[in-house]
């Protein structure tokens, strides 16, 4: 029978951001640990890990995480019931946990969130307030104010956040479209491109798009380093090292973070043409579309064969087959299973969007534990 305990440091309230664990001790003794990163704020998880040790080792793991001065136990209830809420607060804000959180979460078990009697409350004084962490580029700054910007309005919500020439930054200032600097989506395509041309394969920049987006609404874990070598096929280039790879591997993170959040927003907006990166710039003709749109389903694709055992429950799903063949035929250049019908090119976006926020939204939330599957 497991042995769930948490911890926390003092005066996570009062700081607005929590680095929570929450450790399973098994009955032969080794220990798995889940460590969320949490802005009570606004952001939710912004980062979540599983650590496994065994016994004799914990402590000094625990003390490195967690410094025993500052560290205090709180009931594993109360931290389920916090990084939960949290999550939930971020997400109605239009903000997706760290990429890892759905992995990390299933080490709460059998803890029951019910246990815990507290009330938490997330934001600040009523609002979200987001605080620009020191990990967080001109270019991340930008895209959460917009966001927030969309969903609340400009009084909405406070920020604060370093200050540079031309910039209003600041708990309480009023946020002016007009100060923004003008970086959007698009920088973040550039970069990808770029990265993408230096090897020679800057036409494949929507396959890797799609690649990000099967790993985002797949329902079991699929590793940034795994698209990586699906991407080369086993074979990078010559010059390609650990370097590259982590240069691609941080520009694939982004990307994938970018499209949960696109998903997550769409949801609400109901506007579900807005999520393929494919179909944010406006395109010649209908052949452009479909060059686009088809190199974008390959790779979602790609990632669906390659990795069957990852997709199940859902690919097991009669009810959700139909968002598999949209894409498998889309791939195929709309050569669908329904005989010779074809999709409009122009609904295409929308058709995809929607078949993403559909598997998303049939992500399982079981309370498996780690490595267990779905």
């Amino acid at each position: 029978m497991p042995r769930f305990e948490s911890f926390t440091s003092e005066g996570w309230q009062a700081n607005g951001i929590a680095t929570i664990i929450v450790t399973r001790t098994q009955d032969h003794g080794s220990v798995e640990a889940g460590v969320f990163l949490v802005d009570l704020l606004c952001l939710g998880v912004k980062d979540a890990f599983i650590v496994e040790r065994s016994a004799i080792d914990w402590p000094s793991t625990l003390d490195q995480i967690c410094p025993r001065s500052t560290r205090v136990a709180v009931h594993p209830a109360c931290m389920r019931k916090l990084v939960e809420g949290a999550v939930a607060y971020a997400e109605s804000l239009g903000f997706s946990p760290h990429r890892d959180y759905k992995k990390t979460r299933r080490i709460f078990g059998s803890v029951d969130a019910r246990d815990c009697p507290e009330t938490f409350t997330f934001g600040q004084n009523g609002k979200p307030l987001y605080v620009a962490g020191p990990n967080d580029d001109q270019e991340r700054i930008d895209r959460v104010i917009r966001t927030l910007t969309a969903k609340l309005g400009k009084e909405g919500f406070h920020y604060v956040v370093p200050a540079i020439p031309g910039d209003l930054g600041g708990l309480g200032e009023d946020f002016d479209d007009s100060d923004e600097p003008d970086v959007s989506d698009e920088s973040l395509d550039e970069r990808l491109r770029t990265f993408l041309a230096k090897w020679g394969r800057a036409s494949d920049f929507h396959v890797v798009g799609g690649m990000c987006a099967a790993g985002a609404v797949c329902p079991n874990e699929v590793e940034i380093e795994t698209l990586i070598d699906l991407f080369w096929g086993g074979h990078p280039p010559t010059g390609w090292g650990e370097r590259q790879r982590d240069q691609l591997g941080e520009l694939l993170c982004v990307y994938w973070n970018e499209t949960v959040d696109r998903i997550i927003v769409a949801g609400q907006s109901k506007k579900a043409e807005t999520i393929p990166h494919f179909a944010d710039q406006p395109w010649r003709d209908d052949d452009e579309l479909r060059d686009r749109a088809t190199a974008w389903c390959r790779g979602f694709m790609r990632v669906v064969r390659t990795q069957p055992a990852a997709w199940r429950p859902t690919s097991d799903n009669p009810a959700l087959q139909p968002y598999f063949d949209v894409i498998e035929g889309v791939s195929r250049d709309f050569e669908l299973f329904t005989g010779s019908k074809k999709i409009p090119v122009g609904e295409i976006p929308r058709i995809i969007g929607v078949a993403l926020c559909s598997l998303h939204d049939a992500l399982p939330t079981d309370d498996a534990p780690p490595g267990t599957g779905n």
